[in-house]
């Protein structure tokens, strides 16, 4: 909000990315507010320390389940048929190396990371060829 404040051309909009009611509701109220809307940064994320060796608590599991992966995918979904309208658009995913080179006591996190890295590669293959941005 600050940041926003400081920047008058700058907007916002609160969200909660573990609720499928509040990205529609967000999709709806960004689309309408902004038609050219045509840029997408998935950057949620929660690390918590777990243990694969042993059964990990259920409440962080659904909760960065929920946060790093869920909530990006669906946050893409509500808002890719607006995108696929414009001339150019861009989707970026945040991830991270853990993705790639799991940290242990990490590896829920490191999980969802590596499962957000493999829906980016689907999505960037089943846009390729639109011509714009992320998908060319």
């Amino acid at each position: 909000m600050e940041v926003a404040a400081a920047n008058p051309a700058m907007a916002w909009i609160e969200l909660d990315i573990e609720d499928p009611a509040s990205i529609s509701d967000a999709v709806t109220k960004l689309t309408a507010e902004h038609p050219k809307l045509n840029v997408l940064i998935n950057n949620a994320g929660i690390m918590n320390i777990d243990d694969a060796s042993s059964a990990i608590d259920d409440k962080l599991l659904v909760s960065t389940l929920t946060t790093n992966l869920m909530g990006p995918i669906r946050m893409t979904g509500a808002l890719i048929e607006h995108l696929k309208l414009r001339t150019e658009a861009t989707v970026i995913n945040t991830t991270s190396v853990l993705g790639f080179v799991p940290l242990a006591v990490t590896a829920v996190y490191s999980s969802t990371k590596a499962a957000m890295h493999s829906y980016t590669m689907s999505l960037r293959y089943k846009l390729k060829g639109r011509g714009s941005g992320f998908w060319s």
